[in-house]
């Protein structure tokens, strides 16, 4: 599949996991154009593209984003459910 844009939203526990931005430097791969702005003290993260001439391939099963997170709490947890994709693709 190949997209011309995408924007997406992810929302953590922030009181258990804090983004390794070392490691999540780049957090789609597969994609120039990326515009993401990680929000620590509200646990989420916000990220878009654009590919209008070079269209970002996502076939074979290619990660649309990866994060990685240190452990920084223990205990329950909330379950947010909120992870949402909205692209376009030709």
């Amino acid at each position: 599949m190949n997209l011309v844009n995408g924007e997406w939203t992810l929302t953590y526990d922030n009181t258990k996991l804090a983004v390794d931005k070392e490691r999540s430097a780049k957090l789609m791969p597969y994609v120039t154009n990326e515009v993401t702005n990680i929000m620590d003290a509200k646990g989420t993260i916000k990220s878009n593209f654009s590919e209008i001439q070079n269209l970002a391939d996502f076939s074979n099963g290619k990660a649309l984003a990866r994060v990685y997170f240190n452990v920084i709490g223990t205990g329950d947890t909330t379950d947010r459910k909120s992870t949402r994709l909205n692209s376009s693709h030709t």
